[in-house]
């Protein structure tokens, strides 16, 4: 199972067909259905949204050659500014203009 897979499953959670409580909970929030095959249904349906906007953002936020060059770019400029040698503080800095670079793209 993918880690989207888990995720949409915790979020969306099957209901088993003599789930008794779970069934009178959806009656209370206004759902009404005879039996937990319709929950599953809708449950089943949300699941594969979630799943598919998972692997949407996935796509969205992953590294492209691009980013990489300009990564390496902004390393280069941080170094050059640097006034400190510890390398924690150095990347954190990197990081926080990488951020920045690519709000600005989007």
């Amino acid at each position: 199972m993918s880690k989207a897979e888990e995720r949409a499953l915790e979020k969306y959670p099957f209901m088993a067909d003599d789930d008794k409580e779970g069934l009178e909970a959806l009656k209370y929030i206004g759902m009404e259905c005879e039996c937990a095959s319709v929950f599953n249904e809708v449950q089943e349906a949300k699941q594969a949204y979630f799943i598919e906007g998972y692997h949407q953002a996935e796509k969205d936020n992953a590294l492209t050659c691009e980013d990489m060059m300009r990564i390496d770019e902004i390393i280069t400029q941080v170094f050059k500014e640097s006034k400190t040698c510890q390398m924690e503080a150095l990347y954190q800095e990197v990081l926080k203009r990488f951020k920045v670079m690519k709000e600005t793209k989007d």
